[in-house]
């Protein structure tokens, strides 16, 4: 008659064992997927600590794991209690009882009866803080009849990529170059070509500047001089540009006039010009003479397409020169 229920209960029983084992196993599978910090990480050999408490009536055992504590990984307290059947055992919630660490989560598993005893198991995650101490208070875990209290625990804090708990440490790589986006790339382009061509810009005024500084300090023959030399080491007639080159030596001497008798000469018509210098008493007859032969043969270069030969080109260089040399030594002797 007792072997009957005897062995009804025995499948009952391991019935209860695996339901419990798969239901904490669930939950711990929950746990972990919501946490992401849970559990070592691949190849990290997460060693557990283990607190054992009580007596053989009632034994408190204490896991840790992993048994030191990082900032990127939680830590799974597991507090399970051995007691007989006739024993309620109240296990604590260490709510109030954690230094350096905050309860993400926490459940109970299904009690395991076993040869009179029953084995009460409660899981709580743990994630971890900055803080200078990783610690679990004592807590008193009452039971009919009695009650016992755990020590204190104190964790070691260990640093993240520490190498140790059979860590593998890889050599430190040097410094990667790591390229702008490419609408940063034509952002840094353009700031350069407009500080170029300001500066591009800047270099051609102060050279400018510097020319007209210099020129200010010339008398108007010797500018007109140095504008004549410059036209000359141009060769212009030898690149058959002979129009651009009558231009350029009639403006020098109109520039010339200007400066040196203040008559607005490169603005005028010839005619205007000659019509000008003739009633001026500063231009005696035959200079008069000579402008206008100058000024009209360079005319008929510019606007009626003739072709001067080589020596007409070298008479009206001479003719400019002539004309610069003679005005200035004038206008030193008066």
């Amino acid at each position: 008659m007792d072997a009957q229920p005897t062995m009804r209960k025995l499948p009952r029983c391991a019935s209860r064992n695996a339901a419990g084992a798969a239901a904490a196993a669930l939950c711990l599978l929950v746990l972990g997927g919501c946490s992401p910090g849970t559990g070592p990480a691949d190849g990290e050999t997460a060693t557990k600590r283990v607190e054992t408490f009580g007596s053989d009536a009632v034994r408190v055992t204490l896991t840790i794991e992993p048994s030191r504590v990082r900032l990127d990984r939680n830590v799974e307290v597991t507090i399970v209690s051995d007691a007989p059947e006739a024993y309620t055992v109240d296990l604590p919630s260490l709510d109030d009882r954690l230094t350096g660490f905050t309860v993400t989560g926490a459940y109970d598993a299904e009690n395991i009866r076993h040869e009179g005893r029953i084995r009460r198991t409660r899981h709580i995650q743990l994630a971890p803080t900055l803080s200078d101490e990783y610690r679990i208070a004592p807590m008193a875990i009452t039971y009919s009849g009695g009650w016992l209290a755990t020590e204190p625990i104190v964790l070691e804090a260990r640093a993240i990529g520490r190498a140790d708990d059979g860590d593998e440490v890889s050599d430190i790589e040097g410094p990667k170059w790591i390229y702008p986006p490419f609408r940063t790339t034509l952002k840094y382009l353009f700031v350069v070509l407009v500080i170029a061509a300001l500066a591009v810009w800047v270099r051609h005024m102060t050279t400018r500047v510097r020319q007209q500084m210099e020129a200010a300090r010339l008398a108007p023959h010797e500018l007109a001089m140095q504008e004549l030399a410059a036209l000359l080491a141009r060769r212009l007639p030898e690149n058959d540009q002979i129009k651009a080159f009558y231009l350029e030596l009639t403006m020098i001497v109109r520039r010339y006039i200007e400066r040196a008798h203040h008559v607005r000469a490169p603005e005028q018509t010839t005619q205007e010009f000659l019509d000008a210098v003739s009633r001026d008493p500063r231009f005696a007859p035959d200079i008069v003479v000579k402008l206008q032969a100058f000024l009209e043969s360079a005319d008929l270069v510019k606007y009626a397409a003739f072709e001067p030969t080589g020596d007409a080109v070298d008479q009206a260089t001479r003719t400019a020169r002539d004309y610069i040399e003679t005005d200035a030594q004038q206008a030193r002797a008066a």
